[in-house]
């Protein structure tokens, strides 16, 4: 059987090489308003508490964890949900 690629992105980081564009600067405005309301769907989904959230949150970068920490917490998540 296959096996299932998962890729990441860390959205944040994506979002500033944008900003970081000269010529993407009519995304400006959206893109700030974007990381704003990312930042409150992180927050929520630390309030949800939720596994599957959790690991979707940090498949996007949207939590302040290192990438090697990232990658590990993921894998001790999807654990826990194999286990139940």
């Amino acid at each position: 059987m296959a096996k299932k690629l998962d890729f990441d992105v860390h959205l944040p980081n994506l979002l500033a090489e944008v900003l970081n564009n000269q010529s993407c600067w009519v995304l400006a405005t959206p893109i700030n308003i974007t990381k704003g309301l990312l930042a409150e769907l992180a927050q929520l989904a630390i309030e949800i508490d939720d596994t599957r959230l959790h690991i979707m949150m940090l498949r996007l970068g949207l939590y302040e964890v290192s990438a090697s920490e990232r990658v590990k917490k993921i894998k001790r998540l999807k654990a826990s949900l194999n286990a139940d």
